[in-house]
């Protein structure tokens, strides 16, 4: 099926997903999903998550990321804003994937004060493309890979750490590839 948030709000709070497809299509084109999460915002494991413009907000002390792919989940994220303040170390996004997964605009923020935080992490076989959006890190790495996964970032993106205590840039931690 599809799920298609166009306005208002969706909260995910506690160990709950606020929006969780295990396949389909989550079509984000406007409002807001926000909440203090152990697990994701919006989750899918065998279906597509496209955001076009609204807003995911982490807040709090849990865990949770913002959009997570796993199993072989994809997501395009093409605009709006994915914004996290919480003292996790959890990622905004998250590919634990085999399939690929692009962020091609939006503005994806972590202002965490952890030092362990990342904005976007790749842990999955898959490839995850950043062809453009910013990027940006307060404290911790803006991109971690731990994984055999592909990393590509092309065009016009802008990956980068903007605070005094940010720890890398692009981070690879085991036997993925990086292409630039």
């Amino acid at each position: 099926g599809t799920f298609n948030l166009n306005g208002g709000t969706v909260k995910g709070n506690g160990s709950y997903y606020g929006i969780n497809s295990t396949s389909g299509t989550v079509n984000i084109s406007g409002g807001t999903v926000s909440g203090d999460t152990s697990n994701a915002l919006v989750r899918t494991s065998n279906g597509t998550i496209n955001m076009k413009s609204g807003t995911l907000e982490i807040t709090g002390s849990k865990d949770g990321n913002g959009i997570l792919a796993n199993d072989i989940g994809t997501f395009n994220i093409s605009g709006g804003t994915i914004k996290g303040s919480n003292e996790g170390t959890a990622s905004l996004v998250k590919h634990d994937s085999t399939g690929t997964s692009t962020i091609s605009g939006g503005n994806i923020t972590k202002t965490s004060s952890n030092t362990q935080a990342t904005v976007v992490y790749l842990s999955g076989k898959g490839t995850l493309n950043i062809t453009g959006g910013n990027v940006v890190s307060q404290h911790g790495n803006v991109v971690d890979m731990s994984s055999s996964g592909t990393l590509n970032v092309s065009n016009n993106a802008s990956i980068r750490g903007e605070g005094t205590t940010y720890t890398a840039t692009i981070s690879n931690r085991s036997t993925g590839k990086i292409y630039i």
